[in-house]
């Protein structure tokens, strides 16, 4: 499975408000995620989200998947600009940061897999998150959180080819002789 944001904001894919603690509001079907270019290459063909001001509790949420028959790793790529069509690096405010979540059951509790802050900023030029397995997940469905709390920093935050597919095969490496 691969979205790659071509068309905003994807099959099945959904948006809604919510506080990390609690989730997704079932009340909600509207977040600030838009359709934008990635790292403001263009405008189309990745999902972004302005992180800056206060309240920002914002969710991007993917179909469910049954990951039950077999090894998968989940691959996403991401980047942090400065706000309004920058190409420089995001200078992340000590409360922003976007979040890859999980459910395993069907949204009553989320659980973080990966974290964009400070501390792990894609930059502008973007980069892919190492792939995740995700062996044991049964029926899972994936999202992503981006908050600001507070109006400092300005920036905006991509994603784009988010894929759930099997691993590679890697040949076994030859170690004796004939």
């Amino acid at each position: 499975y691969v979205n790659d944001f071509s068309t905003y904001p994807g099959e099945f894919w959904t948006e809604s408000q919510g506080a990390y603690a609690d989730g997704p509001s079932s009340d909600v079907t509207t977040s600030n995620w838009i359709e934008d270019g990635f790292a403001n290459d263009g405008t189309t063909g990745a999902a972004r989200m302005n992180i800056y001001s206060t309240g920002r509790d914002e969710w991007l949420i993917s179909p469910q998947f049954d990951l039950s028959g077999g090894t998968y790793n989940l691959t996403v790529d991401a980047a942090a600009t400065e706000y309004a069509s920058s190409t420089l690096d995001a200078i992340w405010g000590e409360d922003d940061y976007a979040t890859l979540m999980v459910t395993t059951d069907n949204g009553s509790t989320w659980t973080e897999l990966y974290r964009w802050d400070a501390n792990n900023n894609p930059g502008a030029a973007g980069a892919s998150m190492p792939a995740i397995e995700l062996s044991g997940y049964g029926i899972a469905q994936f999202a992503f959180y981006a908050e600001s709390s507070a109006s400092n920093e300005d920036i905006d935050f991509f994603i784009d080819n988010f894929s759930i597919a099997e691993p590679p095969f890697d040949p076994p490496t030859w170690v004796g002789d004939w």
